[in-house]
């Protein structure tokens, strides 16, 4: 393949759209209260708080690191 510098900026906008999914994905493991912390505290998560973040973070994890990796993996010169 050759280096043509042309950039697809519906890529880089894609690329930066899941990057946000990511970090918003780790804010709301964070602030939701699943999976195994070593430090808790503060109020528990309410009823509501937590099927919102339960949809969130079960939707999103059903795409976001396989479309990331799709992205990152088509401008990969052949092996």
């Amino acid at each position: 393949m050759e280096a043509t510098g042309k950039r697809f900026l519906y890529i880089d906008n894609l690329r930066l759209l899941v990057i946000m999914l990511v970090i918003i994905m780790h804010l709301s493991g964070t602030y939701s209260g699943f999976g195994s912390w070593y430090v808790t505290g503060g109020k528990p998560v309410g009823l509501i708080s937590t099927v919102i973040f339960g949809f969130y973070q079960s939707f999103t994890q059903g795409y976001f690191m396989g479309l990331l990796f799709l992205l990152s993996g088509f401008f990969i010169p052949g092996a």
